[in-house]
């Protein structure tokens, strides 16, 4: 009965369809989040360790002293109307 309407050979096919293309979906969803958690470690790193981030930048001579001025200079300016202080979270 099962095989009435479709040749046993082409059910089996479909049915090993369907059980083989759901790996490569979860594995694509693992690989996403993955990327995701990444890309958010890397920006609460940078957030939290900047003035790191910011003297690396002089000492390897990626960035001139003046521009990392600027860059704090911004970063202060920023925090400041939205309430950020630093000391605050301490």
């Amino acid at each position: 009965q099962y095989c009435r309407v479709l040749d046993c050979r082409i059910r089996a096919e479909q049915l090993r369809e369907q059980q083989t293309d759901l790996i490569p979906v979860i594995v694509l969803l693992i690989f996403i989040v993955l990327i995701c958690f990444m890309v958010f470690s890397i920006v609460v790193c940078c957030v939290d360790y900047s003035d790191d981030v910011f003297q690396f930048l002089v000492e390897s001579g990626l960035a001139s002293s003046d521009a990392v001025k600027r860059m704090t200079r911004a970063r202060n300016d920023l925090r400041r109307p939205l309430g950020l202080d630093r000391t605050k979270g301490i």
